[in-house]
């Protein structure tokens, strides 16, 4: 996405009493719906640039953060106030999609390593929303231009928001203060066609390599388990071509080692592991 594209998004989130609050920068949002809690059930809705997030405890969408989230413990610190005022923060909304063929195999890709933020880290396809975009349509954008894969709305069998979750940058106050804030709303979007049927073209610039998971390797990445150590995974690298790589990259969760799985992105591949066992 050209940076003449974005925009600012309003965001709004409503509490159990009904109150509306439009967060600062620094506004530890799961908190802020639900203290002392590390996940909410919410509603969302996003309509002519706004974003609204409604705690409903018996909603099935989850918004959570981690639990080293630096504004959170800034604000249990009684230190958000150290984060220097610059008109230019806002709290930005992101949208990324698991794209999962009609095999049932889920679309995971590698950050390219020149990245500015996590760079050499296995995520979905996602951006920012443009303008005059919905949800699905900013997600099936950043699918065409990161992977090349072309996705009409009309071929999904199934499109449905998956969480949310609570991203800062750096992750953790031991890398700094964090100087970016985000919303990232998971979507998954299953589609008629296998993944043999569809050709995967990355964008060299944002992403360096790809590899088609399965429902089995998603438990083993949501649980944390890899009995061993050996196990592999094949992966498609944009300068070498197929390649195994060690499946330990996937199921521990270490946001320290260079490359890893995101927790944002673990966190999407559990709820979405749930949904269908």
């Amino acid at each position: 996405m050209t940076e003449d594209k974005r925009f600012s998004i309003s965001i709004v989130l409503i509490d159990n009493d009904g109150r509306r609050i439009v967060p600062e920068f620094v506004t530890p949002l799961v908190q802020q719906l639900k203290p002392n809690s590390e996940d909410v059930n919410v509603d969302i809705h996003f309509e002519d640039g706004q974003l609204t997030i409604q705690r409903n405890d018996i909603s099935k969408i989850l918004f959570r953060r981690p639990p080293y989230c630096p504004f959170t413990n800034l604000y249990f610190q009684n230190n958000s106030s150290i984060i220097s005022v610059n008109p230019s923060n806002a709290i930005m909304v992101g949208v990324v999609i698991l794209f999962e063929c009609h095999d049932s195999r889920v679309l995971l890709t590698r950050r390219a390593s020149h990245m500015r933020t996590y760079p050499s880290c296995w995520v979905c396809p996602g951006g920012g929303v443009e303008r005059n975009e919905t949800l699905i349509q900013a997600g099936i954008r950043e699918l065409s231009e990161e992977v090349g894969i072309e996705v009409s709305e009309r071929e999904l069998d199934t499109s449905r928001v998956l969480g949310l979750w609570e991203s800062s940058f750096p992750v953790d106050l031991s890398h700094g203060l964090p100087r970016r804030h985000h919303i990232v709303i998971y979507i998954h979007v299953r589609s008629s066609r296998t993944s043999e049927e569809i050709s995967v073209k990355v964008d060299p610039n944002e992403v360096d390599a790809y590899t088609w998971l399965s429902y089995e390797q998603i438990h083993d990445i949501s649980k944390r388990t890899n009995s061993d150590p050996s196990r592999t995974f094949n992966a498609h690298i944009y300068t070498t071509g197929s390649n195994e790589l060690l499946f330990d990259l996937l199921a521990t969760s270490d946001f320290n080692q260079k490359e890893n799985l995101t927790s944002g992105t673990r966190f999407a591949l559990e709820q979405l592991y749930l949904l269908q066992s």
